[in-house]
């Protein structure tokens, strides 16, 4: 689920961006800039979604995942994210 999240959060924000590096941040940035009602929230969003593009990193290039974060918590909040973005998209 947290792979297919991150492609949609790629589709929804991306728009072209070819650097692979950049792109966690990117998403992380726009989503907190469209969902977060204040500095606090955006930089909620911001972590969260930065440290799910690295788990999903991890995931697809064989790397490890952290075993200090729970990955059903992440996947939820990630759903969740991704679900708020989509209704505003469709405002």
């Amino acid at each position: 689920q947290l792979i297919d999240c991150m492609i949609a959060f790629e589709a929804l924000f991306l728009k072209g961006e070819r650097r692979a590096s950049s792109r966690g941040k990117i998403i992380a940035i726009a989503c907190s800039t469209l969902l977060g009602s204040n500095d606090e929230e955006r930089e909620e969003i911001k972590n969260t979604l930065s440290m799910a593009y690295s788990m999903r990193n991890s995931i697809v290039h064989g790397g490890e995942c952290r075993k200090d974060v729970n990955l059903f918590e992440v996947v939820e909040d990630v759903i969740e994210y991704l679900r708020q973005s989509i209704i505003k998209f469709l405002d």
